[in-house]
């Protein structure tokens, strides 16, 4: 028996793959990522399906590309630790951190056998403006610590 392929909608390219814009590559919050978490954002990248500005059913402004499924992307630890060898806590860290710098975005969050859907979003922009502490700790102006946890008086 000959299986049946189902048509979809609108035309997607063959080419597997993704690409990177320059922004994305040249931002100092991507130079801040371990190997990991490069590993993580790029299978994001490999799950969104683009569709070229050029058929008609992308209406977008200016000829950029749409992604059709953002908001849908689907990451599941399961998957992350089967597919990819990628164990739950180092997962969850890579998740963590791509979020805290505007990489992706939670869309929908998952639960009881329910998968969390993400959006790819470019909030890393938006970043450089607001400032950020790339993830380092921020010192308090208090004097709490080892060296003065038994004194009574800060020393003027």
């Amino acid at each position: 028996m000959k299986k049946k392929i189902r048509k979809q909608p609108y035309p997607l390219p063959r080419v597997a793959g993704a690409y990177f814009e320059y922004d994305l590559l040249s931002n100092p919050y991507y130079h801040e990522l371990n190997g990991n978490e490069i590993r993580v954002l790029q299978i994001f990248y490999l799950k969104r399906k683009i569709m070229p500005a050029k058929q008609k059913q992308a209406r977008n402004v200016k000829g950029i590309d749409a992604i059709i499924n953002n908001g849908k992307i689907q990451f599941t630890y399961k998957e992350a630790e089967k597919k990819y060898d990628i164990p739950k806590s180092t997962f969850q860290r890579a998740l963590n951190k791509l979020k805290f710098y505007g990489f992706i975005k939670v869309n929908i969050p998952g639960g009881d056998h329910c998968p969390t859907k993400y959006y790819i979003v470019d909030d890393y922009k938006k970043c450089l403006d607001r400032d950020y502490h790339l993830g380092k700790p921020i010192k308090s102006g208090t004097l709490i610590g080892k060296k003065t946890q038994f004194r009574k008086h800060r020393q003027k």
